[in-house]
């Protein structure tokens, strides 16, 4: 008779990365995970998949390494087009951002942990795997003479957009503080006489 140690030792022993990540993914729908959340983890992991497989066999999750990481996130860094695979949108030059590859390292993280967590793996493989940095972006802000070009350009008939811009810059003054708010205040008084002159 088999035991039950022995039958969870040869279901290790078997599995396969596909199906590791479909009993994953399921493990978040039971957990409350959104939609888009779980189909960011599909797209992610089953990529990986595809370059582990790469037309052979299925790899085994008891043979995956911290290596096998490293060498898709490699990959991905070196990739030379975008989209590839893409539903809809076409495959384009150029390497993927830095926050794209990011998300795979992320990804593939959380799925080493849980894997860990189920005691399909000792420790979590993927865990020493560091992703890329992601450059600091700077967002130009409109200027003054901008955003009174924007705001001129609300209907007349509609009075809750123009609520909806006293609120907002209300919120840009708590965090910018006194210069934002003389900004906006200039900015309400240009929107009420360019009522009053219609």
């Amino acid at each position: 008779m088999v035991s039950k140690t022995n039958f969870k030792q040869r279901e290790i022993m078997e599995l396969t990365l596909p199906q590791a990540i479909d009993y994953y993914l399921t493990a978040l729908t039971l957990e409350g995970k959104s939609p888009a959340t779980i189909l960011w983890h599909r797209k992610k992991l089953t990529t990986f998949a595809r370059f582990m497989q790469n037309g052979g066999a299925p790899p085994k999750i008891c043979s995956l390494t911290i290596e096998d990481g490293r060498a898709f996130i490699k990959s991905l860094m070196e990739r030379k087009t975008k989209y590839t695979s893409h539903v809809w949108r076409q495959e384009i030059e150029g390497g993927l951002a830095p926050q794209t590859v990011h998300g795979f390292v992320r990804s593939m993280r959380t799925f080493g942990s849980w894997l860990e967590r189920e005691q399909y793996t000792e420790d979590n493989i993927f865990k020493g795997i560091k992703p890329p940095k992601v450059p600091q972006i700077l967002i130009q802000p409109l200027t003054e003479d901008e955003i009174r070009r924007v705001l001129l350009a609300i209907p007349q008939d509609r009075p809750e957009v123009f609520v909806t811009m006293r609120l907002s810059c209300c919120f840009w003054t708590a965090v910018f503080g006194c210069r934002s708010w003389s900004i906006s205040r200039s900015l309400i008084l240009t929107f009420r006489q360019g009522n009053s002159r219609s």
